[in-house]
Parts: C-alpha cells; sequence; structure tokens
C-alpha cells in the first residue's frame, strides 16, 4: 500500500437529491455523527475537492452520499465522451446524460481498500474504455462512515444485495458494469447472480469459498498489523485504521467465517465475466478460478498472470489494465 496522489477534481453535484447544506471537505469528517443520523437513501452531504481534469478531459468529482443509513465517500470519473458518434459535454447534467446511452464502470475495493488505495487505476480503465466511471468506500472504509461494530459472516451478501443495488439506483446507473478486487469481487459475483441490472463484471483475485492460504495469509497480515507498520500505512487512507482493518480481518479469522461459500450464485450469473488471478496469490489459489469457469451460467473468461500477488492492478498493471479494457469494450461495442 502506498500514499495516493488522487486526480479528483470535485463540484456540488450529488448521486442523489441533495438535503442539508453544501459543507467544505474538512467539516464532512468532523461531522460525520451527526451526517449518519440524517435519513438513508435520498439525502446526501458533498465536499469540494480535488484538481482540474486531466489533459484528455477526464476529471473525477469527490461527493458524500447517504445509503444505507451510513454515509459514503463516493467518487465520479467522467469526461467528454463520444457515444455513436455524438458528443457528450461534461457539465452538471453530464453524468445523468452520460448514464443514459452508456453504461457506467463501478469499482468495488478490497478488504481493507478504499477509494484512494485504487490510485488511479479506475481512471485509467475509464479512458481506455472511454466510459464514465464510480468509485466509492465502503461502510467502514475510507472517509466513508466509522465502523462502530463487528462484521458478520453475511456482511458480502449485505453489500451486495442492499448496499449497492440501492447506490446505483440513487446515482441513476441503469448499466453497470463492475470491477471488484478480492472482497470486492466477491460482492459483484453475489450481486451479478442476485438478478439485479448488470451488463459485465471483471473481478480481481475474487474469493468463492474460504481456502488454508486465504487463512494464512491474513494471519500474516494481522502480525504485520501488530508491529503498527501496517497501520501506519492504512491510517494515510482510513479515517479509523484499526476499525477497517478489525472489520475485515476479525471475521476472515473467526471459526464462524470458515464455512462462507458463495459458489451456489455462480450459476445465476447470466453477465459476461472475465475473472483475473496472480501466481503468487498469498490469499488466494487457482482453485477459486476454476471454481468460478465451471459454475459461471455466462460467456467466462479468464486471465492468469505470472509475477504477480494478490493486487494484479499493482503488480501486473499494464497487463490488468489492457484486458479490462478490452473486456468491457467488447462488451460495449456488441450492445
Amino acid at each position: 500500500m502506498h500514499p495516493v496522489n488522487a486526480p479528483f477534481s470535485s463540484s456540488n453535484r450529488s448521486c442523489g437529491d441533495t438535503v442539508g447544506e453544501t459543507r467544505p471537505a474538512a467539516e464532512v469528517s468532523a461531522a460525520d455523527a451527526s451526517m449518519r443520523a440524517a435519513p438513508g437513501v435520498g439525502a446526501s452531504r458533498v465536499a469540494a475537492s480535488g484538481t482540474a481534469p486531466s489533459p484528455g478531459g477526464w476529471s473525477s468529482v469527490a461527493e458524500w452520499t447517504q445509503v444505507d443509513g451510513q454515509t459514503l465517500e463516493v467518487v465520479r470519473i467522467t469526461s467528454t465522451l463520444r457515444a455513436s458518434g455524438v458528443a457528450v459535454p461534461v457539465d452538471e447534467g453530464a453524468g445523468e446524460a452520460v448514464g443514459e446511452s452508456l453504461p457506467t464502470v463501478v469499482f468495488l475495493h478490497e478488504g481493507i481498500g478504499s477509494v484512494s488505495l485504487w490510485r488511479d487505476f479506475p481512471q485509467q480503465v475509464c479512458e481506455r474504455a472511454g466510459l464514465p466511471g464510480l468509485v466509492y468506500s465502503r461502510h467502514g472504509y475510507g472517509q466513508s462512515s466509522v465502523l462502530t461494530r463487528a462484521r458478520t459472516v453475511d456482511y458480502m451478501h449485505h453489500e451486495a444485495q442492499v448496499v449497492l443495488p440501492a447506490l446505483l439506483r440513487l446515482c441513476g446507473i441503469a448499466r453497470p458494469i463492475l470491477v471488484g478486487h478480492s472482497d470486492g469481487g466477491s460482492i459483484g459475483l453475489l450481486y451479478a447472480g442476485s438478478g439485479e441490472p448488470i451488463e459485465a463484471l471483471a473481478v480481481l483475485a475474487p474469493h468463492v469459498f474460504v481456502e488454508p492460504e486465504s487463512i494464512a495469509g491474513i494471519e500474516v497480515a494481522r502480525d504485520v498489523f501488530a508491529r503498527g507498520d501496517l497501520k501506519a500505512r492504512l491510517a494515510r487512507h482510513h479515517r479509523d485504521p484499526e476499525a477497517t482493518f478489525r472489520g475485515w480481518n476479525d471475521i476472515w479469522l473467526s471459526p464462524a467465517f470458515r464455512p462462507w461459500n458463495i459458489e451456489s450464485v455462480l450459476p445465476a450469473i447470466r453477465c459476461p465475466l472475465l475473472a483475473i488471478q496472480g501466481e503468487d496469490d498469498n490469499y488466494g489459489t487457482m482453485r477459486q478460478l476454476e471454481a468460478i469457469g465451471r459454475q459461471t451460467g455466462g460467456p467466462y473468461e479468464e486471465l492468469r498472470l505470472g509475477a504477480c500477488g494478490h493486487n494484479p492492478h499493482r503488480d501486473q498493471t499494464a497487463a490488468t489494465l489492457e484486458a479490462i479494457a478490452r473486456f468491457i469494450g467488447s462488451r460495449v461495442a456488441n450492445r
């Protein structure tokens, strides 16, 4: 994990109708407890922060949105796009206009990830694919509401079946293409198998069952965190690194989590699916991809990467970016 200089610009737009006043970024974190008490889906707080658009016209807009009673950090990636030869300008209505005509790439981070820990990978994917994007930090991660209680065995099911559908509806995204990493990949699989609208799904180092290798890797992470180095690095990206780490680490190491298995949802996945795994992943083996490929109900592709650990988008950025951009491009071209 590394420091991030995210190329985010800003606006006063939110995913849904803004309820209450817009406040500066410095006030958002300080007032999170009061924001959590605000109404649920449909209410939001927005903070302006970031930089100017990239030379290619792409910009990232930071927003804070209320979903499922929690404040979520959300980033929209937009540009002047060309759909069927028609230019769609970036303005106050661009997100909605683009959303009606093109899919939106939605990024789901790993078990201790966040908006900032993706670095610029989401924007690179969107630029290559020529599509708008959305990145968000789940409850307990990044600058979203801090986790105040232990996670339960079904926490990924809740995210896939309750939070993500509500967020997509709130943001007006009817045609999502999901890109999920690790826990985010599992959430993407659960969402895709639930019958919710989806165009395509790309998963990086996903889990569909618990392996001994997963537990061993997570135990190592626990020991590294106890020594303090990992906690210090996570503090650059999460409001409460202790709560973020414990929320993930404790549930995965709980005996109650050992039987966790989501293979039963795979046959219900009908959308095109790309799965990417590193040969040197210390949190899972190729048995995960083999299970997905054997049981998924729709078109399936996979990419196995040498000299690659649990983070294909960091360890093999070029190959991962190329594979996802090609996969997404073929899906859009075939519609």
